[in-house]
């Protein structure tokens, strides 16, 4: 945690601004099932998803969604170690990207991964639907 904060650029940002960071915030999203499962056809059935966000920070002109991740990250393959994680947690950071969209009624325009064992700052692609 200490390395996030004195060398990653989020984290300094997250210390410049204190009042604008929120931490481990719930959430509940109300989404269709056939964006979530592709062999559902019903347009109607809904899923209720539950979480916590590990915390996000509200500027002028950004929101930045983030999120610690503990897994183990290979220094010999690690390209293909980061993209396996990014790969990994890609639908739940876009899922509590969309959940934040909706509660702060903003586009997200970043959202993070951060690695704790390695110390990568890893961004996770934001989708066209959050940046409208």
């Amino acid at each position: 945690i200490l390395n996030f904060f004195e060398n990653s650029q989020l984290g300094k940002l997250l210390l410049e601004n204190p009042d604008e960071v929120k931490r481990e915030q719930p959430f509940s999203l109300l989404l269709s099932a056939n964006k979530l499962f592709n062999e559902i056809v019903d347009g109607d059935a809904k899923v209720l998803i539950h979480g916590i966000m590990d915390g996000y920070v509200t500027l002028d002109d950004e929101v930045i969604l983030f999120d610690y991740k503990t897994d183990y990250v290979s220094m010999k393959d690690h390209e293909a170690s980061l993209l396996k994680i990014e790969d990994r947690y890609r639908g739940q950071v876009n899922l509590y990207g969309e959940a934040l969209r909706d509660i702060l009624r903003r586009p997200v325009t970043h959202k993070y991964l951060y690695l704790l064992s390695s110390g990568d700052l890893v961004e996770i692609r934001v989708d066209l639907h959050d940046a409208a």
